[in-house]
């Protein structure tokens, strides 16, 4: 049986190869924890919670994304209506819900988070929320260009128009960081915006749709014919195109120089499954490595942040796989308990929470309770001010006197 601790080094050979020059390398015996203890603590149920509906007499639906914030100890949420709602630590405590995009243009998509607020992607509009939910600016589908402070729709705070915004899918930060985005989807345009002004500064034309975007060495994007292009975060060309799976890409994940792809491929009777294969892609080769079996069938999968080579691969009936891309054959299963079949895995930036969305409308939090965060470094938490409490009055009869 592993120890739960290594005795060999104070930290990892990856953190030591980060060391500043002429620094003294920790001590020899210092203890750190081995790969399967932060396992065995990830894999451990918290907390489960049930998605609120979007109205008070309405029906619960299910989640339509899920993602960690990379900022704050919150964990996000996005419904069928365009409502984003956020969840709060270890109880997922509910913290602030609001309005990111009409209920026409369908779920909410993707979302990615910087020091500002919450960015939201749906069918026809890109929205930026203050994380209490004040708009800041959306783009939105139409002719003509309003801004900010104009009589444009005051509840959604539009900044802007595009005709060619039709069917959008997905985003990704680009080579300048937070400040710049790049959105794409089942179109003919892709478009990159300004965070900070909330502009569309460029519209690239592409022959490929696109469903999702992960961002690595390059900004790795999954096509509906289940192959993945690598675009350049500068210029955005293709520098390599990738068939990943016959079918459909149902989810990915790339962390490091490593690319991982869970997809469908046809069976008989022109059927789509899932393929027993998790597909594995070198960043840095540009090359596939050898695939991960997953016989249950591979639908999600989640590159762990602090372990380079591990990665979580999980099916729809909840069985989730624990693998190091390196050692393909040796797993570490768990079974999560839900009644019909998941719909979103997500880890933490952390790497010290795992979540899980199921069609029954509710979210499940593992992690260890004793030190669970979801964000590397988060910042202070803003609350409502608590009302103060009133001065209490003498009601007795001689107080009049």
């Amino acid at each position: 049986m592993e120890a739960d601790w290594d005795e060999v080094s104070a930290f990892p050979r990856e953190w030591q190869m980060r060391l500043p020059w002429g620094a003294a390398e920790p001590r020899i015996g210092r203890r750190r924890p081995s790969r399967a203890a932060l396992i065995e603590e990830l894999l451990v149920k918290v907390a489960r919670t049930a998605f609120p509906p979007p109205g008070i007499h309405a029906l619960p639906t299910p989640v339509s994304v899920l993602a960690f914030d990379t900022n704050q100890e919150l964990l996000w949420t996005g419904n069928e209506y365009g409502r984003v709602t956020s969840f709060y630590g270890a109880e997922l405590q509910k913290y602030s819900s609001f309005r990111a995009h009409v209920s026409s243009e369908g779920p909410v998509r993707h979302l990615l988070f910087n020091d500002k607020g919450v960015i939201s992607v749906a069918s026809k509009s890109v929205h930026l929320s203050l994380r209490r939910g004040l708009a800041q600016w959306n783009i939105t589908y139409g002719s003509g260009y309003q801004c900010w402070k104009g009589q444009a729709d005051r509840r959604f705070g539009v900044s802007g128009r595009h005709e060619n915004m039709t069917d959008l899918r997905c985003m990704s930060y680009t080579s300048k960081g937070t400040s710049e985005i790049i959105v794409a989807g089942l179109q003919n345009s892709m478009f990159t915006i300004d965070v900070d002004k909330g502009q569309i500064t460029r519209e690239i034309p592409t022959e490929q749709g696109y469903t999702i975007m992960k961002l690595s060495r390059y900004i790795c994007a999954a096509t509906n014919t289940g192959s993945v292009d690598m675009l350049d975060p500068h210029t955005f060309r293709v520098v390599k195109m990738w068939k990943a799976h016959a079918a459909a890409i149902n989810d990915m994940d790339a962390q490091n120089n490593f690319l991982v792809t869970c997809g469908f491929s046809p069976r008989q009777q022109q059927a789509f499954m899932l393929d027993p294969l998790a597909n594995v892609f070198d960043l840095k080769t540009m090359m596939p490595l050898p695939p991960i079996p997953f016989h249950a069938g591979a639908a999600y999968v989640r590159m762990h942040p602090r372990m380079s080579t591990t990665g979580i691969v999980a099916s729809q009936n909840g069985q989730l796989q624990v693998v190091d891309l390196m050692n393909p054959n040796t797993v570490n299963l768990r079974q999560a308990i839900v009644s019909s079949y998941l719909t979103h895995l997500e880890l933490a930036p952390s790497g010290e929470a795992l979540a899980l969305a199921d069609a029954d409308c509710s979210i499940q939090l593992w992690g260890s309770p004793s030190k669970l965060h979801f964000a590397e470094f988060s910042n202070p938490m803003e609350f409502a001010d608590v009302a103060s409490a009133p001065t209490p009055l003498d009601w007795a009869p001689e107080s009049y006197v």
